[in-house]
């Protein structure tokens, strides 16, 4: 009995000294390894804009266990500056292939996704990009059509469609007439399916198209659910004008005036006049 209690004891003893012994041991481990800083970002970054210092922190690898990616940065100024290959979410730790190399100026033609087409259409109204659409910006496409057309009108032609290049013109000569600083966007490259570039292509040929920057939280739609808008929608149906009421027939009503005419008769050898009424 007493050998049983002696075994059950330093079994206990035994235990309670096994876990002092692993948690010694792991303090070490966890004392022992370095701490590895990471680049992590705070804010969305949009494939082709450049990365801001005010989207970007810095924080330890939480996972010991597994070692950070390949590629990582350890500091914001590797990163800051550098234009984004594809959009970067928030949270994402920002990795050297996730930027094109510093000092790029003009990224050129994003590579392609497999079956798509790559088309490249003139933006007339500069205006309208202002330069905010760049290499991998997902935008719609509107057409504005004044050619060819009984009524003009203004539609949503692409949804969703991934801005592949953006060529750059210098900015205008004389900034009375066109304010523009930089660069200023001409043509820009998209990706698109076969039926797409073939829609794209009419409807360049009827009227000016424009790059629409989208917003977060927008679904993407095969077609554009809406009928565009027309000058009625913005100025409202023309007034209708009365019109006057035919005028009533006029009635000439002619008074027939009788007439006299005699007639002759002979009686015994005598002639006699008779008056007769027309």
């Amino acid at each position: 009995m007493n050998g049983s209690r002696l075994l059950l004891a330093a079994t206990a003893l035994g235990a309670v000294a096994a876990f002092f012994v692993v948690g010694v041991t792991g303090d070490r481990v966890e004392a022992t390894a370095p701490a590895r800083p990471v680049v992590v970002a705070t804010e969305a970054i949009a494939g082709g804009s450049r990365a801001l210092a005010s989207a970007l922190t810095v924080s330890n690898w939480a996972d010991p266990s597994a070692p950070p990616p390949a590629d990582s940065l350890a500091a914001i100024k590797l990163v800051e500056g550098r234009i984004a290959v594809a959009p970067i979410n928030p949270g994402r730790v920002i990795r050297d292939s996730d930027f094109y190399p510093a000092g790029s100026t003009h990224p050129g033609l994003l590579p392609m996704t497999a079956g798509m087409r790559a088309y490249t259409a003139t933006i007339n109204d500069l205006d309208r990009v202002a330069g905010f659409a760049g290499p991998g910006s997902t935008v719609d496409v509107m057409l504005s059509a004044t050619r060819n057309v009984p009524q003009p009108f203004s539609r949503m032609v692409l949804t969703g469609v991934r801005v592949l290049a953006v060529k750059s013109d210098p900015p205008p000569a004389d900034p009375k007439t066109a304010p523009i600083k930089g660069p200023v966007p001409s043509m820009v490259t998209f990706e698109l399916t076969q039926e797409q570039a073939e829609q794209l292509d009419l409807a360049r040929n009827i009227g000016d198209l424009t790059v629409v920057i989208r917003g977060e939280g927008i679904a993407d739609t095969a077609t554009p659910e809406s009928r565009g808008a027309r000058i009625v929608d913005l100025m409202g149906a023309p007034p209708k004008v009365e019109q006057a009421p035919p005028p009533e027939p006029i009635v000439v009503i002619r008074q027939v005036r009788k007439t006299e005419t005699p007639i002759e008769e002979i009686r015994g050898g005598r002639i006699i006049q008779n008056k007769s009424l027309d």
